[in-house]
């Protein structure tokens, strides 16, 4: 799968109120903890026209082990070839991965911002 590393105190909120134009993520809390490390399913849902209404599912965000850094996976399938696992990306750049990272960086922006309103409602 496709990911993307970013440290928590490091976030693009250029890259994030782009993307609010045009759609917003429903996160998905993986409550169970299984996987470990699995913090949140994501859909993004579209809001603005052509695609207004359809939500494209697949991401997540995940912590490594210290959980000082959160990753983002791209929808991806999964197949073999002679035994060997891979996966296809379903949503990509055109001409490179570096198209995905400002959709990667607003996916860990909202997810910060998601977190810090739980804490706050818990209070």
């Amino acid at each position: 799968m496709a990911t993307t590393s970013t440290a928590r105190s490091s976030f693009d909120m250029a890259a994030s109120s782009e993307f609010e134009k045009v759609c917003r993520f429903e996160f998905k809390p993986n409550e169970r903890g299984n996987p470990p490390g699995k913090l949140a399913d994501v859909d993004l849902v579209f809001t603005a026209a052509p695609f207004a209404g359809m939500v494209l599912v697949g991401f997540a965000v995940w912590a490594d082990a210290g959980g000082q850094n959160w990753t983002v996976t791209m929808p991806a399938r999964q197949y073999s070839v002679s035994g060997e696992h891979r996966s296809f990306a379903l949503l990509r750049g055109a001409t490179g991965r570096e198209q995905t990272e400002p959709l990667k960086r607003a996916i860990i922006t909202a997810y910060e911002a998601y977190e810090r309103d739980l804490r706050a409602a818990r209070r």
